[in-house]
């Protein structure tokens, strides 16, 4: 019959013995220990952070959609596009109407400008929407409507 308080008299009779071995092996299964978990923290933080940043510019329903670049590549030199594309006012209302799990659509126009007032000059960047666009950044109004 197996004696269970032999192998643990054993156990601690060889700590007792090798006093140095056993502090250094359990010094280091606790570095080892608070290594692990101090990475798993970064890295949670890290992720907090990323999807915190991400839900703020509409987060993983949201779908981008911009025209496409005024130049192509066309063999080994960039092309002038002739023609624009875009979405027309027709198009968000068709896509409102056929995509049911759509809660906004949202048109956005953006124009960077240099401005200037007497000496002073600065760049502006100026965007055009509508009503849900506020929805969907999850900002707040400070001032204004």
């Amino acid at each position: 019959m197996l004696n269970l308080l032999e192998p643990i008299r054993m156990g601690v009779n060889q700590i007792r013995v090798h006093k140095l071995r056993s502090t250094l092996s359990i010094l280091g299964i606790l570095i080892s220990v608070g290594s692990v978990i101090g990475i798993v923290s970064m890295g949670d933080g890290l992720r907090l952070t990323v999807t915190k940043q991400f839900d703020q510019m509409g987060g993983s329903s949201t779908i981008w959609v911009s025209p496409p670049r005024q130049r192509y590549r066309k063999g080994n030199r960039w092309v002038r596009r002739d023609w624009e594309e875009h979405l027309t006012n027709r198009d968000l209302e068709y896509f409102q109407k056929e995509l049911e799990n759509v809660k906004y659509i949202v048109p956005v126009i953006s124009l960077s400008l240099n401005v200037q007032y007497r000496k002073a000059s600065s760049n502006a960047r100026i965007r055009a929407s509508n009503e849900h666009y506020i929805n969907t950044q999850n900002w707040e109004v400070e001032k204004g409507r």
